[in-house]
């Protein structure tokens, strides 16, 4: 595809999978006082859908920005002492991703070659869950 290798921008459009999950820091209060035995984390599996635009820079370097929607949920399990009860919470997310990346390319070796792909992103929790106005619940 060495027409495609020439073209000064193309677009396209991302499909992906996630993980995500919290990461958890007790207090010596909840340790000692808290009718809580366990609050777990679980990971959980959920789907990126994006647009994909990329400007061709120069033979080797490609600027490329990626904007997707991100569908997540996490889950954490609880297990209650009193009354003794055992409890899944579902917390779903709907991220805004704005990634924007500089793709390094070697050269074509037959219709085969290496590329490098460095950046960075800004994710947006959006909306909020409803009775967490105010606080963002950030993600993976």
């Amino acid at each position: 595809m060495e027409e495609h290798d020439q073209k000064p921008y193309y677009f396209g459009i991302t499909l992906a999978s996630n993980q995500s999950n919290f990461k958890l820091y007790h207090s010596d209060r909840f340790l000692n006082q808290d009718t809580v035995m366990v609050i777990e984390p679980l990971k959980t599996i959920g789907f990126n859908l994006g647009l994909l635009a990329n400007l061709r820079l120069n033979k080797r370097f490609d600027l490329r920005f990626n904007p997707q929607l991100v569908f997540a949920s996490k889950n954490l399990y609880y297990k209650e002492q009193f009354p003794s009860a055992e409890t899944t919470k579902n917390i779903e997310s709907i991220l805004l991703s704005f990634p924007v990346q500089i793709k390094f390319k070697s050269d074509r070796i037959r219709n085969m070659r290496v590329y490098t792909i460095a950046g960075m992103k800004y994710d947006y929790d959006w909306p909020p869950t409803r009775g967490h106005a105010g606080r963002r619940i950030s993600s993976r």
